[in-house]
């Protein structure tokens, strides 16, 4: 059962409140998305009820209080946590990120007017009537991104909200307004004061939205202050033939080709990272980057590692980058030798980007453009046919081997010759037919 959007179990939390005769309301984003048309990930709501008053409404049921110093509380509710907070005023900030106190009041403007965007400062009651002293509606409607109040005031209170606005242009495509743009840029500088792993979730948004590429290139000068590499592609100059933009610009081209996968994205991010330390020129004023896709993957991943993304993540850009300059095979047998080194997943996605990196470039690059696309047909060819390019993959396997008399680490070099075999179509993969080309392998090794 909903009502204007908002689930019964949402509204059961509001009924409780006013039955106590507290005010409550949904209210940030998810009321922005509501309007939007959208179905929100979190409600949260906001009352008059002191946070230990919310306790008491909601007793004996399982709740958290990590937030009850400003004001917080969570309540789980039909397998959802909704976070209700007491209408507040904001202290000083600090440290850029959080309040130092909180003041709670009674009135909802107050609570309303100490939030980030007008967009989000729209409070929604259980008929689903809208609340809104900042015309966040208006912005809405108009596609505008609007600091509530002073620009300059918001961005120093927290300045992860210069990254969130970014998001917001990103995901919906709206335009930042001039004032809150001026302020974006004026205390991005504040980026440096915020803890790595809250960047890395709001990258990952901005990367994610369907505006990215406008987004990255209007704010490129944020972007260069939270990844110094990035600075340091504007405006360098690629002296190639094959490009017209500097590495920058190009990089975010390449990414605007990409699919909406995060992997791909960062990948399509660094690809090209290392251009501007690692630039020679040869007798014709051409450019020579030797080793840059390599030398990219590494960076890539020191980067990622220090926003604490995932290991595994960090690892797999990292290969991915990599790959990025390579010549794919065209031959069955020796993509299958590929697929065993590097993996579906990062050979796939090395054909990808290398494919958007082509996109990218001046026209001519067909001859290259064709060998990725014989590259993932004979991948996904591979995987049709279910064709072995690992030794899991054979019909044999140790134990078959100790029964011929194979012992140590004899068997393992044996199973790895014998894949190579089937790879070049001298045995099939069939049981009998491996074990007797088992036992005719020329090696130096004492035959069982």
């Amino acid at each position: 059962m909903i009502n204007h959007g908002i689930p019964k179990h949402v509204l059961g939390c509001i009924d409780r409140l006013q039955n106590k005769g507290y005010q409550a309301y949904l209210v940030g984003g998810s009321v922005r998305d509501l309007c939007l048309g959208f179905f929100p990930k979190d409600f949260d709501l906001c009352t008059d009820a002191t946070p230990d008053q919310i306790e008491e409404v909601f007793a004996g049921e399982i709740h958290k209080t990590y937030g009850k110093k400003h004001g917080t509380v969570g309540v789980l509710q039909a397998q959802h946590w909704i976070e209700i907070t007491t209408f507040r005023k904001d202290g000083t900030y600090r440290d850029h990120r959080r309040p130092d106190n909180v003041v709670f009041t009674t009135s909802l403007q107050e609570d309303l007017e100490r939030r980030d965007f007008t967009i989000n400062a729209m409070a929604m009651d259980e008929n689903g009537k809208i609340t809104d002293f900042f015309h966040g509606m208006q912005d809405l409607n108009d596609g505008i991104l609007r600091c509530v109040g002073s620009a300059n005031q918001r961005f120093q209170e927290d300045a992860l909200r210069i990254l969130r606005a970014l998001r917001f242009a990103s995901r919906f495509g709206f335009t930042i307004e001039e004032k809150t743009a001026d302020a974006i840029r004026r205390f991005a500088y504040l980026l440096k004061e915020i803890a790595p792993e809250r960047i890395r979730e709001e990258l990952k948004g901005i990367l994610l939205g369907d505006h990215a590429g406008k987004i990255l290139c209007e704010y490129d000068d944020v972007m260069g202050m939270i990844i110094p590499e990035l600075e340091a592609a504007r405006g360098f100059v690629q002296f190639s033939p094959d490009h017209y933009e500097d590495v920058y610009r190009h990089t975010i081209r390449v990414l605007s080709f990409t699919e909406k996968d995060i992997i791909l994205r960062l990948a399509a991010l660094f690809h090209d990272l290392a251009k501007p330390q690692g630039l020679t020129l040869n007798v014709d004023q051409i450019a020579l980057y030797e080793h840059h896709a390599e030398s990219s993957g590494l960076i890539a991943r020191s980067i990622l590692e220090s926003f604490h993304f995932e290991k595994k993540l960090s690892h797999e850009v990292g290969e991915i980058i990599a790959l990025h300059e390579t010549s794919f095979p065209e031959q069955l047998p020796e993509m299958c030798r590929w697929l065993a080194k590097t993996g579906e997943k990062v050979l796939l996605a090395g054909i990808r980007l290398k494919e958007c990196d082509l996109l990218a470039m001046v026209s001519g690059q067909g001859r290259k453009l064709e060998n990725c696309s014989r590259a993932r047909s004979l991948v996904m060819e591979i995987k049709n046919r279910r064709l072995p390019y690992q030794v899991k993959h054979l019909d044999i396997n140790g134990d078959d081997l100790l029964e011929l008399g194979f012992k140590g680490k004899r068997i393992q070099q044996t199973l790895e010759e014998l894949l190579e075999c089937v790879l070049d179509d001298k045995v099939a993969n069939r049981n009998a037919d491996l074990r007797r080309m088992a036992l005719t392998l020329d090696t130096s090794w004492e035959k069982p």
